[in-house]
């Protein structure tokens, strides 16, 4: 199988389902529509707590089983929440004013912007955008992964992404199993993808692992 290819899909808990993020044994999910914020089991996309998010313009959600970062595009803020009721620790001003995609882990923040089509890095202390570099193309949306492996979706050409974690280039591109791929986030063995136009979730392919460093030869060969 290839990066992108299908493993799984369910029905989204609404319609119009945008932010995904987590790893191989959580998954968080954001429904701006529906005003609400999910955890979902891994195993069948069951609906494991839900909340109200924190602001108006609830977009992407992210992290792993212990962390979850959160964007809102009205206020334009980045939340960490509590993995235990999705409640807010602490929250600041986005470096952008239109924060969309947001993933991660503990010690790493990847952001994505579509009015100024940036990707960041960010600090976990204070969100000062740490590194940022232009998106492949100008309709950038999801954000995902995690300190390994950095995610990217973008909607207008329905592309997921793996971007080099050091400068942002691309490293593999796919297209998605759906035309509009708003969330994408995971861990290195585990993707995960939403589709706005036909309500689905996915879990996808991951995509291939680049061969290690070549070992130091003249010394092998002595």
């Amino acid at each position: 199988m290839a990066f992108g290819d299908v493993l799984r899909t369910s029905a989204s808990p609404d319609a119009s389902p945008w932010g995904i993020g987590g790893d191989g044994s959580t998954i968080w999910h954001s429904n701006p529509s529906a005003n609400t914020l999910y955890e979902l089991s891994p195993s069948d996309f069951s609906t494991v707590q839900s909340a109200t998010p924190p602001g108006a313009g609830p977009i992407d959600i992210g992290g792993d089983s212990d962390t979850v970062w959160h964007t809102d595009d009205d206020s334009g803020t980045v939340y960490e929440l509590a993995s235990s009721d999705l409640s807010t620790v602490r929250s600041s001003s986005s470096p952008n004013s239109f924060p969309d995609g947001i993933g991660g882990d503990a010690d790493t923040i990847w952001l994505s912007q579509n009015y100024d089509p940036l990707y960041h890095e960010l600090s976990t202390s204070d969100f000062s955008s740490i590194q940022s570099a232009s998106t492949p193309t100008d309709s950038p949306i999801g954000a995902g992964g995690n300190t390994e492996i950095a995610y990217h979706s973008e909607f207008d050409t329905g592309t997921l992404y793996e971007l080099s974690t050091s400068d942002f280039s691309v490293v593999n591109d796919a297209s998605a199993p759906g035309g509009q791929p708003y969330g994408i986030g995971g861990d290195r063995n585990t993707v995960w993808v939403t589709d706005r136009t036909n309500d689905e979730l996915y879990e996808v392919e991951e995509p291939p692992e680049l061969p290690a460093a070549p070992t130091n030869l003249s010394a092998t060969l002595q």
